[in-house]
C-alpha cells in the first residue's frame, strides 16, 4: 500500500515546493522517504542509507537556521 503512495506524495510534495517558493520560503532542498521496509520490528530505522540521508537533512536544517533570523 505504501508504493501506491509515494508517487502522490512525491507529487504534491513538488507543487507545494512552487508555492513555497512563489512567497519566498527557505525550503529545505533535501527529502528523506522512508518505507515500512527500512524498519525493524522494534521501529527502529535499520537501512544505513536512510540514515546517511537522514543525517545530511539535519545537516541543511541547521545551516538553514541562521536565514529565520533576517
Amino acid at each position: 500500500m505504501f508504493r501506491q503512495q509515494a508517487p502522490i506524495c512525491l507529487s504534491q510534495e513538488n507543487h507545494l515546493r512552487l508555492i513555497l517558493a512563489y512567497f519566498k520560503a527557505i525550503v529545505a532542498t533535501k527529502n528523506v522517504f522512508v518505507s515500512n521496509e527500512c524498519f525493524n520490528k522494534d521501529t527502529v530505522i535499520e537501512n544505513d542509507d536512510v540514515k546517511k540521508r537522514r543525517a545530511e537533512l539535519a545537516e541543511e536544517l541547521v545551516g538553514l537556521h541562521p536565514n529565520l533570523n533576517g
